[in-house]
């Protein structure tokens, strides 16, 4: 008997629960509005994570300053939103509140390499039928879980996902600052697989 799996790839590039890493370039210092607080960004390169959820944007400085990371984070137009997959986005200073203007897109390729074929160790749940005797000497039997050993063969591919993601910050038509992230991500698609045994 085969199992076969339906394989559904659908990839988030800006997610809630997984945010994009990559690098903030700040050109020249400005600051960020978010409802009663105003962040001042430096002139620096740092190590940075974007994060999406719903109409707020987050961006994470690591290790901005000796107090550690620094929280940047936009509001964006009601019913807009940053492409998931491909496409580009653009949100003036005055969509966004801000002194500045969002210019970016996102790309996102996806290929799958040839099917491969190898037998891998598993387990599973078996029943079996057990007996014993206690130190009274009484007697009982009675089925029983028990997890086993094995192997299976298993077809498989794999997915290479590559997203590339540029965000410019954008005052008189000069780029003020700037977030960039290139990822590679590889995903297991088992196509069938014997039974574990």
């Amino acid at each position: 008997m085969k199992i076969s799996l339906l394989f559904l790839l659908t990839v988030f590039i800006f997610s809630a629960c997984e945010g994009l890493n990559g690098r903030v370039s700040v050109f020249k210092d400005f600051s960020i509005n978010y409802k009663d607080k105003v962040s001042q960004v430096l002139v620096g390169d740092y190590t940075a994570e974007l994060k999406n959820k719903k109409n707020k944007v987050t961006i994470v400085l690591k290790n901005y300053d000796m107090n550690g990371d620094r929280e940047l984070k936009i509001l964006l137009p009601e019913g807009k939103t940053l492409p998931e997959d491909n496409g580009s986005f653009d949100f003036t200073r005055d969509d966004l509140g801000q002194s500045f203007d969002v210019h970016g897109d996102v790309a996102t390729t996806s290929e799958r390499d040839s099917t491969r074929h190898e037998y891998r160790s598993c387990n599973y749940m078996d029943r079996e039928y057990h007996c014993y005797i206690d130190a009274s000497r009484h007697y009982g039997c009675y089925w029983r879980d028990v997890l086993r050993y094995g192997y299976q063969e298993v077809w498989f591919h794999q997915v290479i996902v590559q997203k590339n993601v540029n965000v410019d910050f954008v005052d008189s038509d000069v780029i003020i600052a700037g977030f960039d992230s290139f990822t590679t991500k590889r995903y297991e698609v088992i196509e069938n697989a014997t039974l574990c045994r």
